[in-house]
């Protein structure tokens, strides 16, 4: 539900603060260039970096109390 309730959130972030959407991907990204892969935005890679994002991410900081955000990355590996 916490996973939920968090899309619904930005959704309505977006709306709020007139949020840009990306552009489209409109190309195969199994055949892309390195120069069109790289204009793409990244989302982390190993686990380490996303606990990282999580905590410091301030949208999370505004919507979810910080014990549960510490809950959740304490927690990585149960």
């Amino acid at each position: 539900y916490l996973a939920y309730t968090l899309i619904i959130l930005a959704g309505l972030d977006g709306i709020k603060k007139k949020s840009r959407l990306s552009d489209p991907v409109d190309f195969d990204l199994h055949n892309a260039n390195a120069d069109m892969i790289a204009r793409l935005a990244r989302l982390p890679v190993h686990l380490e970096e996303a606990i990282r994002c999580a905590r410091e991410s301030d949208f999370l900081k505004e919507n979810i109390p910080q014990k549960i955000i510490d809950e959740y990355c304490n927690n990585r590996y149960a």
